[in-house]
């Protein structure tokens, strides 16, 4: 018997804002840019999240840098999975 996990998410409302083709899609491409590099930082993440398709909005690079340091204070913070799915959803 073979069964389908999904992706899920500790925090609720993260959760609830993505069906789960998008979470495991978004997770994907998450392991890809963390395999890409050593860190993966808050502030790299203008930059990567720029050349995805299926990132929301057609933002520039410079306004998903500002929407990213409206969120985090400390753009050299490591990222985690919550910490992309947040910028994801707010890019």
């Amino acid at each position: 018997m073979s069964g389908h996990w999904g992706i899920l998410v500790l925090d609720p409302v993260l959760q609830n804002q993505f069906t789960q083709g998008e979470l495991r899609s978004l997770k994907s491409q998450f392991v890809s840019m963390k395999r890409e590099s050593e860190k993966l930082a808050i502030g790299d993440l203008a930059f990567k999240m720029s050349r995805l398709k299926v990132v929301g909005e057609n933002l520039s690079e410079e306004e998903r840098a500002a929407s990213i340091q409206d969120l985090y204070e400390n753009i050299d913070e490591e990222v985690d999975f919550k910490s992309f799915l947040k910028v994801s959803r707010f890019t």
